[in-house]
């Protein structure tokens, strides 16, 4: 019958728990880890937003969290490495391509100051790729 078939297409409330379970798990093994990628790495940690340029040079141009790059500001440069990329909807982004703006997870290994607000341009291979700012300093590295 009619109801019959409409009840087999509604999931059972112990499938939506079990899905809701894989879910959560899924996460804390994220969160563990990033946590491990934290504290295994050396240097200054911060939150920012960055944005691909989107210019003709850059259109093959892609980031990718693990991907080091010059961060270059006033206070002078040193490289960098994008550990995660997070869209507006808290998701954690496998790549970043030109004209969008996300906000980044990354580390500095250098004696620049990183300070909350700094703008910064990302080089690769001597040309300016991206630009953002520090949004939030995680840890302030030596």
């Amino acid at each position: 019958s009619a109801s019959a078939v409409r009840k087999s297409n509604v999931p059972s409330h112990a499938s939506l728990h079990r899905r809701m379970s894989d879910i959560h798990n899924s996460w804390l093994r994220n969160a563990a880890a990033d946590l491990d990628d934290d504290l295994a790495t050396d240097g200054a940690l911060f939150m920012g937003s960055i944005y691909i340029l989107p210019l003709e040079q850059n259109k093959y141009v892609t980031l990718e969290p693990g991907t080091y790059v010059l961060l270059t500001c006033r206070a002078g440069e040193g490289y960098c490495r994008i550990m995660q990329l997070i869209n507006e909807l808290d998701e954690t982004l496998d790549v970043l391509e030109p004209g969008h703006n996300v906000r980044c997870r990354a580390a500095i290994r250098s004696n620049i100051p990183i300070l909350q607000g700094m703008p910064f341009a990302a080089r690769v291979d001597g040309a300016i790729i991206a630009e953002g700012s520090v949004m939030e300093v995680l840890r302030h590295g030596a």
